[in-house]
């Protein structure tokens, strides 16, 4: 998206059960601040966090880098071990699954993909959290 001549990268953030106006005010803006997309590439991102009485949580869907042919997660399980897998939304095959112990963060790099993707958290304990982009800071 191009706004007076400056790169405008569209971030999207899911988040499922209620959570709090300040909780989401804060995670969107620090979403708009990861940075602008190059011209030549439309970058997005998309997160999610568990919320308090669920177990899950999904991105939505973004499309791998449009030249590498790859996206990049991140996910972080709070207070319990978590799982997570990377969906192709087209057909549903999972390219990426595994496991988060407790407190820790997973970050993954994963080629060879050519459509769109989403990653899902699950067996979540509330406020893990996950983020799917096809792009570098």
């Amino acid at each position: 998206m191009d706004l007076d001549g400056e790169d405008v990268k569209i971030v999207r953030i899911r988040f499922t059960g209620g959570l709090k106006r300040g909780s989401a005010a804060v995670l969107a803006s620090l979403a708009v601040l990861l940075g602008t997309a190059s011209p030549a590439l439309a970058a997005e991102h998309s997160a999610c966090i568990v919320q308090p009485l669920f177990r899950s949580c999904e991105t939505d869907d973004i499309p791998a880098h449009s030249s590498q042919h790859w996206v990049t997660f991140a996910a972080t399980a709070v207070s319990d071990d978590a799982a997570y897998k990377v969906i192709d939304s087209g057909n549903g095959v999972v390219v990426a699954s595994g496991t988060i112990k407790r407190d820790a963060v997973v970050e993954r790099t994963i080629y060879g993909l050519y459509g769109r993707y989403y990653l899902r958290l699950y067996n979540a304990r509330p406020h893990s959290y996950g983020t799917i982009q096809n792009y570098t800071i």
